[in-house]
């Protein structure tokens, strides 16, 4: 699905993407002011991105307004397609 997106929101998604996992191949989650400070970002793109996950199946909002893969074995999959300099968002 992210392949599908143009190369800056490609390059956008995949770093949000690397961010929703942690060192343990599990889920992590965010707030979107927590994504944007982690990647150094203004809102509205990440805000975009985000939605284009939520509605592509691969993020969800949680209740409290965190977002995170909609499953673990996604961060197995994440975890596995990056090194782990590349993890280190």
């Amino acid at each position: 699905m992210v392949d599908e997106l143009p190369p800056p929101q490609k390059s956008l998604a995949t770093d949000i993407l690397k961010l929703l996992v942690t060192s343990y191949e599990t889920k992590n989650q965010f707030t979107l002011s927590e994504i944007c400070e982690q990647l150094q970002q203004d809102k509205n793109p990440i805000e975009q991105i985000l939605q284009y996950l939520v509605t592509n199946r691969l993020v969800s909002r949680i209740p409290d307004g965190r977002y995170e893969l909609i499953h673990d074995y996604l961060a197995a999959q994440i975890k596995e397609r990056f090194t782990e300099e590349e993890l280190e968002v």
